[in-house]
């Protein structure tokens, strides 16, 4: 890190910084004026630079604008500081000296075993008041080796607050093509060339905020974003990671005698496929090193087992190799984890992922499977897979992703629950609860349950159930069984609830059952009109019956509604079995991922529905006891004062009409 002025070839145009700024370009205080960035690839090194002015519009901007960082990665990137100051009216305060910075080893995702090595330049500058406008430059030069000096970017242009001034700038030489993608409607670029350097631009002044949707599909774009790739093809991505992966060496002896006796006991591809999988996850350790080329490179095959760890390009590696001694044909495989098959509008780029699995084919089919999760059960077919969408295989003659199919729904969960209710409001009620999770719910369980023990999971299902009941008792809370060659884990509990029963009023009580899982399966979604299409989640099924018994008689009236739309239906049905016994059974069914846009008056109806479907009781009370539903009401103290109220007036009415006449 050094303190010096800025490149020559920097564009230092001034901006417009207004002591009055608009509330729609302000939020925590702070207002951008200015967000400059300048990208110069006619060196040997990439320099990126950046410049920013802030408005200090409140107080409560002033800590936030004090604070300067720049995160880098010293094995392959080094950073210069041009300018930090403080401009307060005609005063400019400097605060660009050396002594100034202090440098930090922060490793930001050590919690889930990632050490990046990045390191962070931070200082604190003094003094900062509102109205102050906080101004920084600097350059970040370099990048890592495994990146090919291949140029890669975002550029966003558009934010959900509004900004002032936005620029972008890249110098290339002539012939070296770096190309573009505009996604909602970005500046067009302004180019000039001179003396063999293409010079281009894109400006935007005074853009208001936009507010991003929710509930959007995985990759959704929504602001106006740039994308740069100097990338020619996905072929050329593949090719340039592939051969990281292929290790010729001989496998250490001790692995590959366990390879043999996994393919000895495991005569089936499939099978064998499976049984690899689950000997890597339970065998690595997952701990992600991703120091300089770490972030991209996996490590020798002998180097991951011996250490037993590594992170996902590690397994990925590892599996193959295994999967080569035991004749699959097996190869890593390219994801992201984030914005998933939304990469495949993207152009090509080695910055398109952030996660390494393995497509294993067998008899013509892809099974994309992820080492780095916690073992799995269940054959090759009940194993949940990786869907991310879209991968792009390291293997021979691949020039394009592959789309990764949804998988096929399958009945993930199934709820049973009974409900006595007793003779009185003050009798307690027994409720049960019977789930089975399958699939990729029961695979989470069993996370969940090894990290933190059954204990802790019947802990948090009990303050689930307390949420409602504040006064329930568990009397039993166990796992039944866990069906790995199902890939089924099924639970039970069962409380008393002295409490069942809410008052409504001083004459009427109320009891509902309560839906610990169905109903909050998809998220509301904020009225208006909609944009974006809907992310509905992954294909699933799931299940409710709640059968309920009864002390004394109630008049309930049964229901059979269905609400359905392009992308699941939901079925709801309340049948009476005389005046005592009620069933009720719940069916959701999600068939897509995605719901369009023109829908989303049908999916507000649909989770409308689901959070309307649970029975309730209501009965009127008196004395400690339920009324007979058809008998009269009783009198309560505030009947027998409107009724004296109501006597005087009329008697006074009278009164009036007597003395007129």
């Amino acid at each position: 890190m050094s303190v010096a002025p800025a490149p020559a070839w920097v564009d230092l145009s001034p901006y417009e910084a207004p002591a009055t700024i608009d509330p729609g370009f302000a939020a925590g205080g702070r207002a951008l004026l200015l967000n400059d960035t300048q990208v110069d690839l006619t060196g040997p090194e990439r320099v990126w630079y950046c410049r920013n002015a802030v408005r200090v519009t409140a107080g409560a901007g002033a800590e936030a604008a004090a604070q300067f960082s720049i995160a880098f990665d010293p094995s392959s990137e080094r950073v210069e500081v041009h300018a930090v100051c403080v401009r307060r009216g005609a005063e400019t305060f400097d605060y660009a000296q050396r002594e100034r910075f202090e440098i930090f080893r922060r490793e930001r995702k050590l919690e889930s075993q990632v050490f990046d090595g990045l390191h962070t330049i931070h200082a604190v500058l003094p003094d900062v008041r509102a109205g102050d406008v906080v101004e920084t430059e600097y350059s970040l030069i370099g990048m890592r080796p495994s990146q090919r000096n291949m140029h890669t970017a975002w550029i966003t242009f558009e934010w959900s607050v509004g900004a002032l001034d936005v620029r972008h700038r890249m110098r290339t030489p002539e012939g070296r093509a770096v190309s573009f993608k505009a996604f909602n409607d970005p500046p067009a670029p302004v180019a000039t060339r001179e003396n063999g350097v293409v010079d281009q631009r894109w400006r935007v002044v005074r853009r208001p905020g936009k507010e991003a949707e929710p509930i959007a599909p995985p990759g959704t774009i929504q602001f106006a974003d740039l994308q740069f790739s100097e990338w020619p093809s996905w072929a050329a991505v593949a090719a340039a990671f592939a051969p990281a992966y292929a290790d010729a060496a001989p496998l250490p002896d001790d692995l590959a005698a366990e390879a043999d006796g996994i393919a000895a006991a495991n005569p089936k591809a499939g099978d064998r496929a499976a049984a690899l999988l689950r000997f890597v996850q339970e065998r690595i350790r997952y701990l992600a090193v991703s120091i300089g080329d770490g972030g991209l490179i996996p490590r020798p095959v002998t180097a991951i087992w011996a250490n037993r760890y590594g992170d996902c390009k590690d397994a990925a590696k590892l599996y193959c190799a295994l999967a080569r001694r035991v004749g699959l044909d097996a190869c890593p495989a390219l994801v992201n984890t984030i914005d998933r098959d939304g990469i495949a509008q993207w152009l090509p780029s080695s910055a398109a992922f952030d996660h390494c699995i393995v497509r294993v084919r067998i008899d013509g089919k892809s099974h994309w499977l992820d080492p780095t999760r916690s073992p799995q059960q269940g054959d090759l077919e009940r194993i949940v897979q990786a869907h991310f969408g879209a991968a792009l295989p390291l293997a021979d003659g691949v020039d394009a992703l592959e789309p990764i199919a949804p998988r096929a729904p399958i009945e993930e969960l199934d709820v049973r629950e009974v409900i006595h209710l007793g003779a009185t409001p003050h009798a307690p009620a027994r409720y049960e609860w019977r789930t089975i999770l399958r699939g990729g719910r029961a695979d989470a369980m069993r996370d969940w349950i090894a990290r933190d023990g059954e204990s802790a999971i019947f802990k948090r299902y009990s303050e689930d159930v307390r949420r409602a009941f504040p006064a329930a008792r568990q009397m039993r809370q166990e796992i039944v069984r866990d069906d790995i060659a199902l890939n089924e884990i099924e639970l039970a509990e069962s409380y008393d609830i002295p409490d069942a029963w809410k008052p409504i009023d001083e004459r009427a009580s109320q009891f509902a059952s309560y839906d610990l899982f169905l109903k909050d399966t998809l998220a509301p979604l904020p009225p208006g009109e909609r944009r974006c299409p809907i992310f509905m989640g992954a294909p699933m099924r799931a299940a409710r019956r709640v059968v309920i018994s009864t002390a004394i008689d109630w008049d309930v009236t049964p229901w059979d509604r269905v609400t359905e739309n392009a992308a699941a239906t939901y079925s709801t049905r309340l049948v009476a079995h005389g005046r005592r016994d009620f069933e009720l059974e719940q069916a959701l069914e999600i068939r897509a991922e995605i719901l369009p846009a023109d829908a989303a008056a049908q999916y507000r109806e649909l989770v409308d529905e689901l959070h309307r479907s649970d029975v309730v009781f209501t009965g009127r009370t008196a004395g400690g006891k339920f009324l007979d539903l058809n008998a009269p009401q009783p009198w309560g103290l505030w009947d027998i004062a409107r009724a004296i109220m109501l006597g005087f007036v009329i008697v006074y009415a009278l009164y009036q009409i007597v003395t007129s006449s």
